[in-house]
């Protein structure tokens, strides 16, 4: 658990990375990547990974989560992954593949 202020929020990380190209054909146009609690090893690494991410699913080409986005997002994510709120299910789920495999918490 984070304590933020007065607020408690998951120690799970919010990743969307692998549904980029959905959400962009779905008119979403802004993203942030959010690190004010988090290093700046996590900012740097997480932060490049999704501007390369955005930009091949912007390019028009093949999209797919490349290994090494994957490799920087579990390094800075040790309590797992969460997103299940933009699917209409719990915050504490992830939705996805790519990723699952990062512990058993996810």
């Amino acid at each position: 658990m984070k304590n933020v202020g007065k607020g408690v929020l998951s120690g799970k990380d919010m990743c969307v990375i692998e549904h980029l190209p959905g959400l962009l054909s779905g008119g979403i146009r802004i993203f942030k990547v959010e690190g004010l609690y988090e290093t700046a090893a996590y900012r740097s690494e997480v932060g490049a990974a999704y501007r390369e991410a955005l930009s091949l699913a912007l390019s028009g080409r093949e999209y797919a989560v490349l290994p090494r986005w994957a490799q920087i997002l579990r390094k800075h994510s040790p309590n797992g992954f969460c997103n299940g709120y933009y699917f209409g299910r719990s915050g504490q789920i992830y939705v996805g593949s790519v990723l699952q495999g990062n512990n058993s918490r996810v």
